[in-house]
């Protein structure tokens, strides 16, 4: 099985560690990770293999859904779900057109987001 390339953006490194390591324990995904949005940005430029993008909603210099319209206007077709800590704001990103995973989150949760959008068992 061919393996399926996550990114990570996160400003906060515990959060950005925490979700890295989950990622590592799925078989078939690799985790990269990057601590803004900018960076991130410059990473899917570069055209490298990223097949899903999971990313904090609340970052300095730009939310959740400014950089995942970025990542559309880079990157076409990269999906990106966006993980919040703030309930108050699931229905503001889903009006965005994204998902959005609900922090504290599941092992569980975040394998479905795995299985839905990278297509693996």
């Amino acid at each position: 099985m061919p393996f399926r390339n996550v990114l990570v953006v996160d400003d906060q490194e515990e959060q950005r560690d925490l979700l890295v390591g989950l990622l590592k324990e799925e078989r078939g995904v690799m985790a990269l990770s990057c601590a803004s949005a900018v960076t991130a940005l410059e990473l899917l430029k570069r055209n490298l293999q990223i097949d899903l993008v999971l990313s904090d909603y609340a970052m300095p210099g730009m939310d959740g859904l400014e950089f995942s319209s970025e990542v559309r206007r880079v990157r076409p077709g990269i999906r990106v779900v966006l993980v919040t800590g703030r309930d108050d704001v699931i229905d503001h990103i889903a009006a965005g057109g994204e998902m959005a995973l609900l922090k504290p989150f599941s092992v569980d949760a975040l394998r479905g987001v795995l299985r839905e959008h990278l297509q693996i068992p």
